[in-house]
């Protein structure tokens, strides 16, 4: 039994936490952190969709302006541009889709740790409920 105790202290205290009950103000504060990583990954989540849509509608507005029957200098300089922004387009749509995955990844890690403390401070207070009709014997 204390080998358990043991193992679960310095489980806990390797992933920053201590053991023990959580005080609402420390809920409170686990609470808005979870919210702003949401937040954050919900705008990523956003950005890569919209940097995707973007590189499809390049080749789109290319074959608009390809089909324009008068030849401008001016229209070939698009074109040229819209090759050019949509390679860079490619490179941050890229990023922003890692950075989504990144970040998702490590908000249900925190979530699954907030999970876990909870259920963790449930069974401290069943265990110390437990002991107390007990100590009264």
């Amino acid at each position: 039994m204390r080998e358990e105790k043991d193992l679960r202290e310095e489980l806990l205290s390797q992933n920053g936490m201590a053991s023990g009950w959580m005080s609402p103000e420390e809920k409170e504060k686990l609470r808005r952190l979870l919210k702003r990583d949401r937040a954050r990954v919900t705008r990523m989540k956003w950005a890569a969709i919209i940097a995707w849509l973007l590189i499809l509608l390049v080749p789109l507005v290319g074959a608009a302006i390809s089909h324009i029957p008068v030849r401008l200098p001016f229209l070939q300089r698009v074109m040229d541009l819209g090759i050019v922004g949509g390679m860079a387009m490619i490179y941050i749509a890229i990023f922003f889709t890692i950075n989504y995955f990144f970040r998702s990844r490590s908000l249900g890690m925190r979530q699954i740790q907030a999970s876990l403390r909870d259920i963790q401070d449930q069974l401290d207070r069943m265990a110390a409920e437990r002991q107390r009709p007990s100590d009264r014997e």
